[in-house]
C-alpha cells in the first residue's frame, strides 16, 4: 500500500467508534514539502479515526502542524526561551511526556 498508508492499514477494520489514536509527530504533519511523507502518514491515520468516531490525541511540536489542528486534544512542545525549535529537542519533550502518560495510566489501572 505505501508507506503514505502504513498507519492507516492498521487501522482499518479495528478502529471504533470511541477508541483513541495517539498520534506522536515533531512536525504534525506541516505539509510534504516542510515534513516529508512521514508526517502525512500520521495525518491519513488520525483522519481515518475521525472519520471512524475516534478520538485524537497529538503529541507535536513546531506549530503542531495539522495534526494539531485535526486532533481532540493535543500538546505542542514549547519553544526554548530563545524562540528554538529542533528534532532533539520535540523529540526529548515527546519522551518526557511518554513517560508520564505511561505512569498516569499505570496508576489509574492499579487503582481501579
Amino acid at each position: 500500500m505505501g508507506f503514505n498508508r502504513i498507519f492507516l492499514e492498521q487501522l482499518d477494520g479495528r478502529m471504533e467508534a470511541g477508541d483513541v489514536l495517539v498520534c506522536i509527530s515533531v512536525h504534525g504533519g506541516s505539509g510534504a514539502d516542510k515534513a516529508g511523507p512521514w508526517s502525512q502518514n500520521l495525518v491519513s491515520a488520525a483522519d481515518f479515526a475521525k472519520k471512524k468516531g475516534g478520538k485524537v490525541v497529538a503529541l507535536v511540536g513546531y506549530d503542531g502542524g495539522a495534526l494539531r489542528t485535526m486532533a481532540d486534544a493535543s500538546v505542542v512542545v514549547p519553544r526554548s526561551a530563545a524562540g528554538h525549535t529542533s528534532t532533539p529537542h520535540v523529540e526529548g519533550f515527546h519522551e518526557v511526556y511518554h513517560h508520564l502518560i505511561c505512569e498516569r495510566l499505570l496508576q489509574m489501572v492499579t487503582e481501579s
